[in-house]
């Protein structure tokens, strides 16, 4: 099974359909494709691995954007993230 979800992945379908012209069973397919990204995050480099990482939100009132009708549009609280 592993095989198709690598094939599912490569060939840039959806998993719904790509279940559905190999005849496999779309609930069948999402246990699989589970339990093979569990293996794989869990094998990964942590530095790349999918996941959260902490931020630290500091405001920034000087943002004025303006739009092509020239309608300007004023944030007072506008945010940046930046990693903590």
């Amino acid at each position: 099974m592993y095989s198709h979800i690598e094939n599912c992945y490569l060939s840039k379908q959806s998993q719904r359909v790509y279940c559905q012209e190999h005849g496999l069973a779309y609930s069948t397919f999402q246990y699989w494709a589970k339990k093979y990204r569990k293996g794989h995050i869990s094998n990964a480099n942590p530095d790349t691995a999918p996941g959260f990482i902490a931020v630290r939100v500091q405001p920034d009132p000087q943002v004025f954007p303006s739009l092509e009708n020239h309608t300007t549009i004023s944030l007072q609280k506008y945010t940046t993230l930046m990693q903590g």
